[in-house]
């Protein structure tokens, strides 16, 4: 069963994956991102999202999207 939550002002939808050896490519590259991102967070708690966005070459955006709330 999907988990629904409110998230910056929209709606955020959890699929849990049961077999995840069937995880794909760009689900690795995720979570490589997702390990970016946090790395980044610890060594500085102030960082900014642009800076975190500058620094794994996404746009501020796609980390305040995917990544804020971690």
């Amino acid at each position: 069963m999907p988990k629904v939550e409110n998230f910056c002002g929209g709606v955020r939808v959890t699929f849990k994956r049961n077999n995840l050896a069937k995880a794909s490519i760009s689900d690795n590259n995720v979570e490589k991102t997702v390990e970016k991102v946090w790395r980044l967070m610890k060594e500085n708690p102030h960082i900014t999202t642009k800076q975190i966005a500058d620094a794994i070459s996404i746009s501020p955006r796609g980390v305040e999207e995917n990544y804020v709330g971690l």
